[in-house]
């Protein structure tokens, strides 16, 4: 494989080296640390590295070459630097920054060669495990999705129990609570809280709510005030705006407990709120006031 590299330093020597006994692997060019001369060479030459042939530079011409450091990122042209410990010293210290690959004084050409052609072969194996990463990432992601979408059907199922066909209020029937909460271990356990007195049916989301009260109705909504994605006040707006429900009870369950917070809650005109962690007495005493 041939490498297009554009030679920069004073160290003519050495640049003599590349293009008399390393044509066979490097396509060359030369050109000084002058900015505009970078400039130029890097739009016409296109390069696939720069080779820095350092030879008693100075600060100011270090300089010049790491400006272009934020371009040669962008643009995946690695810096290799050839030169003696304590001028690749001197250049890491103005410079800021280091060199993608740094091959100290003495070599060959042999040595060269094979430093070079060993760097793009790691890289082309980073690249390929970056590859496998990728994937591995967008496998996960594709099972994480397809989990949530069984847990949403799988709540949605649990939400379609009926209440009983529609009745007089007074006949005796048992009321129906509706809870709206991200966490399924929340749900579990207001739900078994309940269960004895009072149908029930749950959601883990707004969007799953909504589908549940399009065709139903509750006596009661208990509503998680902190969600992903629609948080309960949005949830609650939503609600207010279904026709048919616009004067169901909504109790918020938070873990909120700042003055603050809580005084936002009731902005919104909730019929009530109840703290996580929730106690049974104080939800049970909450749902019977609201559905006698």
């Amino acid at each position: 494989m041939v490498y297009r590299a554009l030679l920069v330093g004073r160290n003519t020597p050495l640049i003599d080296l590349f293009f008399e006994r390393l044509n066979d692997t490097f396509e060359v060019m030369t050109c000084s640390l002058r900015e505009a001369d970078i400039d130029k060479h890097i739009e016409v030459f296109d390069p696939e590295m720069v080779i820095f042939c350092f030879y008693n530079e100075t600060q100011k011409e270090i300089g010049v070459l790491s400006q272009y450091r934020r371009q040669f990122i962008l643009d995946n042209i690695p810096i290799v630097i050839i030169g003696s410990k304590e001028e690749i010293n001197a250049f890491q210290k103005v410079s800021g920054f280091l060199a993608n690959l740094e091959i100290a004084k003495p070599v060959t050409p042999s040595s060269i060669r094979a430093e070079i052609e060993e760097y793009y072969r790691l890289q082309e194996e980073q690249e390929k495990e970056d590859e496998k990463l990728r994937a591995l990432s967008a496998a996960r992601k594709s099972a994480k999705n397809a989990l949530k979408q069984q847990a949403e059907e799988e709540a949605e199922a649990a939400a379609e129990d009926l209440l009983p066909a529609a009745k007089k209020a007074d006949d005796g029937r048992r009321k129906h609570v509706l809870i709206i909460d991200d966490d399924p271990m929340m749900l579990k356990m207001i739900k078994e809280h309940l269960r004895d007195k009072y149908d029930t049916a749950t959601a883990i989301s707004g969007k799953l709510a909504y589908k549940f009260l399009e065709n139903k109705t509750t006596d009661l909504i208990l509503l998680d005030y902190e969600m992903p994605g629609e948080k309960g006040p949005e949830v609650m707006e939503h609600i207010r705006l279904m026709g048919g429900h616009e004067d169901t009870p909504i109790i918020f369950l938070t873990g909120v407990t700042e003055r603050e917070k809580i005084a936002e809650a009731l902005k919104l005109h909730p019929q009530g709120y109840l703290l996580k962690p929730i106690d049974a007495k104080k939800l049970m005493e909450t749902v019977a006031n609201f559905t006698a």
